[in-house]
């Protein structure tokens, strides 16, 4: 998979982020608020490349 953040911005991809991913990768992108780590989202192109879908994040 694949992780990076959006400082300041909500944590869905970007229109950038599609154009650049790749299907059945996740992606988890974090949403940082004023230089702090606030929440973290995953999500996953679908093959046709039309949307993402979000997955759950389970840590073990």
């Amino acid at each position: 998979g694949v992780f990076h953040s959006h400082p300041d911005c909500p944590n869905v991809p970007s229109e950038f982020d599609r154009e650049w991913a790749q299907p059945n990768f996740s992606y988890v992108i974090t949403r940082v608020d004023k230089g702090k780590s606030v929440d973290h989202r995953s999500w996953r192109l679908v093959e046709d490349r039309t949307k993402y879908e979000e997955e759950e994040i389970i840590i073990s």
